[in-house]
């Protein structure tokens, strides 16, 4: 889940380099599960790091060692 539903978050989700607003988002490895609950309070930088847009190195993959 990226978001909240039923919240309009204006331009972007996120501030100051973690932001949603043209960045490429990648989860962090410490990640091993989504965020499955949509109507918590959305704040990028506790699932996602931000990299600067159109970032595609390491595509499909998560950059992780030892994870996929």
């Amino acid at each position: 889940m990226i978001g909240q539903i039923g919240v309009d978050p204006g331009t972007t989700w996120g501030s100051d380099a973690n932001t949603t607003l043209d960045r490429t988002l990648r989860r962090k490895c410490t990640v091993q599960t989504g965020d499955a609950d949509g109507s918590d309070a959305f704040d990028p930088s506790v699932q996602w790091q931000a990299f600067p847009i159109d970032t595609f190195d390491g595509l499909g993959t998560r950059g992780c060692a030892g994870v996929l």
